[in-house]
């Protein structure tokens, strides 16, 4: 991937009123994926994490999805952001740069930005979740034609997306939250209880953290009848899979 300047711009343009920011990290051995090792290399999650990345953004940055695409990267302060124009189909998502101390305030900081510029709906999303489409995020903006909040649980007691109509984006929401543990969805409901606002469940969106989220992606897509998906990261477990 090439690098460039910051994208952000006080009003980055809009092409829809709903926008979903992917958040991802550059692939630095250390700094993804960490949990597959020793299992795996430094460098082979490297390698894993890029392969996630590509089937995410294969599957959501698409011309015809009724939403906008952004993706924000946690980097160093100065290190350049990542271009994924070479890796999608045109246009390329905007690139933005994560901001905050935790993943609440990252989430708080980056959807409250596609708010202020115009955005109505927004949704949050991880590279991660290779099982992830175009569909899935249309049905949780669907979701908020009825309900302040749609989530997508993770199998592992968090989520895979989160979707907010932009007067539910509300950093009480995100505050307190034992981020990387099972509490994480049940936490969030209980905020979004609290403060008087309607939640969806979607469908569990299975996450890629450790190896043996490898094998049973392999196992679910082999038995699945729909259109392709994963197709990098299968190619990576077919070369790398121990």
């Amino acid at each position: 991937m090439q690098s460039h300047q910051d994208r952000t711009a006080d009003h980055p343009g809009r092409s829809s009123d709903r926008v979903v920011v992917l958040f991802t990290k550059p692939a630095r051995p250390g700094r993804v994926k960490t949990r597959m090792t020793p299992h795996y290399t430094a460098a082979e999650a490297c390698s894993l994490h890029d392969a996630l990345l590509r089937d995410v953004l294969a599957q959501t940055a698409v011309p015809e999805a009724s939403y906008e695409l952004v993706v924000a990267w946690a980097v160093d302060e100065g290190e350049a952001l990542p271009d994924v124009g070479d890796w999608v189909a045109s246009p390329a998502p905007r690139v933005v740069r994560q901001s905050g101390n935790d993943l609440g305030e990252r989430l708080v900081a980056a959807l409250g930005d596609q708010c202020t510029f115009g955005a109505e709906r927004v949704a949050a999303i991880g590279s991660d979740h290779p099982e992830l489409d175009r569909d899935g995020l249309e049905a949780a903006f669907a979701g908020l034609d009825d309900h302040d909040c749609v989530l997508a649980p993770a199998q592992d007691g968090g989520y895979s997306l989160i979707a907010l109509r932009c007067e539910a984006v509300v950093p009480a929401l995100f505050e307190g939250i034992d981020w990387s543990t099972p509490r994480v969805l049940e936490q969030t409901l209980s905020r979004l209880e609290g403060h008087g606002l309607s939640a969806l469940l979607l469908e569990v969106i299975h996450d890629i953290d450790e190896p043996a989220d490898l094998e049973a992606l392999a196992r679910r897509l082999a038995a699945s009848s729909g259109p392709a998906r994963a197709v990098a990261t299968l190619a990576w477990f077919e070369e790398h899979g121990r």
